[in-house]
């Protein structure tokens, strides 16, 4: 998944790429949700506060401020904080692929086994 995160907090807004993740930034994850980047993602995508306050912490040191986590969760209200999710063109390109394409009279699969009519002379 690559996408773009535009979050909004009080009149803050913050910038989230998706789609790259620092070997520091990864372990920095792990040791403060105790989740790895890819089990980060998956619970920031239900909801859970600790990802999205690491999801915001994340964005907020990229973007130089000068945060700590243990604050944001003492200090951060999830209900002030909106978020927006712009799917990057990767991802729109991506979707059909996953979805699967359905197998044709001409896809390989299809025709797997298949006796071919000899040719006659």
């Amino acid at each position: 998944m690559s996408a773009v995160i535009t979050f909004t907090y009080d009149d803050e807004t913050r910038v989230l790429d998706m789609g790259t993740m620092k070997m520091r930034e990864s372990i920095e994850c792990q040791n403060l949700t105790g989740w790895t980047w890819p089990e980060w993602r998956e619970q920031l995508a239900r909801d859970r506060a600790e990802a999205v306050t690491f999801a915001w912490y994340l964005a907020c040191k990229r973007n130089g401020d000068e945060v700590t986590y243990s604050g944001l969760l003492d200090e951060l209200d999830q209900a002030k904080l909106g978020f927006d999710v712009e799917l990057t063109d990767d991802d729109k390109a991506d979707k059909p692929a996953e979805l699967g394409a359905e197998e044709g009279p001409t896809s390989p699969a299809a025709t797997a086994g298949e006796k071919k009519p000899r040719a006659t002379k």
